[in-house]
């Protein structure tokens, strides 16, 4: 039996499955959402997520170009 979890859950865990589909392209992630960039941000802000480590971005493991 599964639990029911509160909206702010199963936005937030939308919002990083999203994130991590669109590899972390806040415009495409914004139009998957249907939602402003801005408005992504925002959302982004008030669960506490930074889209480089939702998508496994870490500037130790990048080379500079």
């Amino acid at each position: 039996m599964s639990t029911i979890q509160p909206l702010s859950a199963v936005r937030k865990s939308h919002i990083q499955q999203v994130l991590r589909h669109a590899k972390g392209d806040l415009d495409l992630a914004s139009q998957i959402l249907g939602i402003s960039t801005e408005d992504l941000c925002r959302l982004l802000a008030s669960h506490g997520l930074d889209p480089a480590r939702e998508v496994g971005f870490s500037p130790a493991n990048h080379e500079e170009e």
